[in-house]
């Protein structure tokens, strides 16, 4: 999807919303009780999350594996569940 030179920066960007929807809910939810009622809270994120499925549906391309190669990188011993490691082994 994008080459690794950018990979960091779109790593940021999914760190972003991973870090703004702790702080920013508690706020947009209390404003949103308070004038509108607690039910508001729910169909606020229902119609958010039916645009965001349909934002990521629509627009995020399917991975180009010619640009980001397999991922078939083994991670190092100390790194994998115990199962995999016996099963590297054999």
């Amino acid at each position: 999807m994008v080459t690794r030179a950018e990979r960091g920066k779109y790593l940021g960007y999914a760190s972003m919303g991973v870090t703004l929807g702790p702080a920013l809910g508690p706020v947009v939810g209390g404003l949103l009780d308070h004038y509108l009622g607690w039910r508001s809270i729910f169909w606020f994120l229902t119609i958010f999350s039916a645009a965001l499925f349909l934002v990521i549906f629509i627009f995020l391309p399917e991975t180009c594996r010619n640009v980001v190669g397999n991922g078939g990188i083994t991670p190092p011993w100390w790194n994998m569940s115990l199962i995999r490691y016996l099963k590297q082994r054999k």
